[in-house]
């Protein structure tokens, strides 16, 4: 009785770790970064309360510690599966999605620590250590097998659904192949944390797993540099300030939309630089864009004889949006605009 009732109350400790970790983005910090820190504190506080409170005679089963030694092949392996998961999801990701920025609002340097550092260990002992041992002892009367399959699976199904609040800053298809990816990430470090009943060989899993997106993205670089150019783009693009009362801001955001916008089939791209087509944008008193024209004059001055160049650059002119006009226009003005490649 005692021991159902310590399962009860673990696994309402497991729902609540559930529910901050769905629920973070409700906690009024504005930087994501530093609530996330602040999550994972929450997150491994509450754990290793509950383990020292509840199961204190039995703490070499959560594999917190590094006395379960494995031996370095074990790690390899773990790696290598890691790795090879982490570049076949995102080169899929790369080639069949527009794949936007999974961790929108970070710094470059965050998203490293975030993604190579802190997540795999973290997470690995919120949820291969912790909850799936926790489920280990619920459905310990089922376990017929050395390898318990049973909490590995509820734990991965778990760990991967949680990954759908992906979809708050991604599309709904590359929040399917994250959540897929978790699943795989969520198997595999399971089985090595219930065959070796350590940690170790988990957290080298779900570390290579994350850098596998790296090493995607060159892969895909070397086979298909404008596909990798176009994600690349899409990831890092910046944020666009079309007001036409800030002069700096404006021309600035026109220079970027021009960079990020366009995108070069292999075949054309390194054969020319620094090739500027110049176009006319009209825009009538409310900011909007009412005619895009080639500056044929401007553009035969810098020999601009391409139509392949001169076509692209009206394809990038037409997906900018309306600006904000300047408040004492009162009729149609014409400004600049140069796409350059």
């Amino acid at each position: 009785m005692r021991n159902k009732v310590i399962i009860s109350i673990n696994l309402i400790i497991i729902l609540f770790l559930l529910a901050i970790l769905f629920f973070k983005n409700l906690i009024p910090i504005e930087s994501n970064f530093l609530r996330q820190i602040l999550i994972y504190t929450i997150g491994l506080l509450v754990v290793f309360a509950g383990v020292r409170i509840f199961y204190s005679d039995k703490i070499g089963d959560f594999a917190f510690t590094t006395k379960n030694k494995v031996s370095k092949k074990v790690k390899r392996n773990a790696r290598l599966i890691g790795l090879l998961i982490g570049i076949i999801t995102n080169i899929a990701i790369i080639f069949m999605i527009d794949a936007d920025d999974y961790l929108k609002g970070y710094h470059i340097i965050q998203k490293i620590v975030l993604a190579i550092l802190l997540a795999p260990i973290v997470e690995e002992i919120i949820f291969r250590g912790y909850i799936q041992t926790i489920l280990g002892f619920a459905f310990a009367k089922y376990k017929t097998h050395k390898i318990f399959w049973l909490p590995i699976i509820l734990t991965s199904l778990i760990f991967s659904l949680l990954h759908f609040t992906a979809i708050k800053t991604i599309n709904i298809y590359q929040t399917i192949s994250i959540v897929i990816l978790a699943l795989a990430i969520g198997l595999f470090a399971g089985y090595f944390k219930e065959k070796y009943n350590s940690l170790i060989p988990s957290i080298n899993l779900h570390i290579f797993s994350n850098m596998g997106a790296f090493f995607a993205l060159l892969i895909v670089l070397i086979i298909s540099p404008s596909t990798a150019h176009k994600q690349i783009a899409r990831i890092n693009k910046p944020t666009y300030h079309f007001d036409m009362n800030d002069s700096t801001m404006f021309m600035n955001s026109l220079m970027d939309f021009s960079i990020y916008e366009k995108i070069l089939p292999d075949s054309m791209r390194g054969k020319f630089q620094n090739i500027p087509v110049a176009t006319l944008l009209t825009i009538d008193s409310t900011g909007k864009i009412v005619d895009i024209q080639l500056d044929s004059i401007r553009n035969e001055k810098y020999k601009i004889t391409s139509e392949y160049y001169k076509s692209k650059a009206l394809e990038v002119a037409n997906k900018l949006p309306d600006f904000v006009p300047p408040k004492n226009l009162k009729g149609d003005t014409t400004i600049l605009f140069y796409v350059s490649f």
